[in-house]
């Protein structure tokens, strides 16, 4: 059982050299792979390792990495500062002396004035390489756990999906076998409704000879015939089983194969001369159907 879906969610967080991380990830349907890492600019370049670590373990879906991180003491290496961006509080003065003529102001407080947004800034002190090495070692180390956990939702959900493919197999299988066995595809059956066809527009005459018969017979046999679709179907959903015992990412061959079990489906439909084989063949449509919306979510 080693189905995986292409959906989880992790989050974990701890402690390093003075600093506090937090990852987050999450993974969502897609193509291939697509690793999106955001990282803080003070570990920029951080996010090309993740990209690489996430690759050896997941081959495909939409992969959202975050980390956050702060520091967690008030001294040694990496303190920030307050500081206040003078060009934007000049532009503030600006304004409000070219206004002051014209409008009814309340004077406004150094306070007030520090609590625009842009005035006040948090500077933070540069990094020390050997702190960032430290950093790294970290928060990659925390990366590898949350990434484990997320592997790990994906797995569990694909153990869900599993059983519920196999369900859809199983019921295919069982159709199928109605379908081989319906009276409609046997051949006397075939040459009965077409003779008892033609008589009834030919009551009058003569009717047709054996070997016109047996010639026109063959004709629409060819054009009922199922048993290949039948074979190709069986050999399907044979090779859809299979699929269910292997360790590799099956993703793709199971979006390859329901587009082989649709199309096979449809032109057993298509042949249909029957009301219940037609039935049947509806039946196996809708559960392709569904087969194929749980196909959409595998690794």
């Amino acid at each position: 059982m080693s189905l995986k879906s292409m959906t989880g969610f992790a989050r974990a967080s701890g402690v390093v050299t003075g600093w506090q991380w937090s990852w987050e990830i999450k993974s969502v349907n897609a193509k291939g792979l697509d690793s999106r890492v955001r990282v803080p600019s003070i570990l920029d370049g951080l996010d090309i390792e993740v990209k690489k670590i996430i690759s050896k373990d997941i081959k495909r879906g939409t992969v959202y990495a975050n980390l956050d991180i702060k520091q967690n003491k008030v001294d040694g290496d990496g303190n920030s500062s307050l500081a206040v961006n003078r060009e934007n509080l000049e532009e503030v003065f600006d304004l409000l002396q070219e206004y002051e003529s014209t409008a009814e102001l309340a004077p406004s407080s150094m306070a007030q004035l520090l609590s625009i947004k842009g005035i006040l800034e948090v500077e933070e002190a540069g990094v020390s390489e050997n702190l960032r090495k430290n950093l790294e070692v970290g928060v990659l180390r925390g990366f590898e756990g949350v990434l484990t956990a997320l592997i790990k939702a994906r797995e569990d959900e694909g153990k869900a999906m599993h059983l519920v493919i196999n369900e859809h197999i199983t019921s295919l299988d069982f159709m199928l076998e109605k379908a081989a066995d319906c009276d409609a595809v046997r051949m006397e059956n075939v040459r009965d409704r077409f003779k008892e066809k033609v008589e009834s527009l030919l009551a009058d005459n003569e009717g047709l000879s054996d070997e016109r018969l047996e010639q026109e017979v063959a004709v629409l046999a060819v054009k009922a015939d199922i048993s290949e679709e039948i074979n190709r179907l069986k050999a399907h959903l044979k090779s859809a089983r299979d699929m269910l015992k292997s360790k590799n990412p099956v993703g793709r061959q199971y979006d390859f194969l329901a587009q082989e079990l649709n199309r096979e489906v449809n032109t057993l439909c298509s042949k249909s001369s029957d009301i219940e084989l037609t039935k049947i063949g509806l039946e196996m449509k809708a559960q392709v159907d569904m087969l194929r919306e749980q196909i959409q979510n595998i690794e």
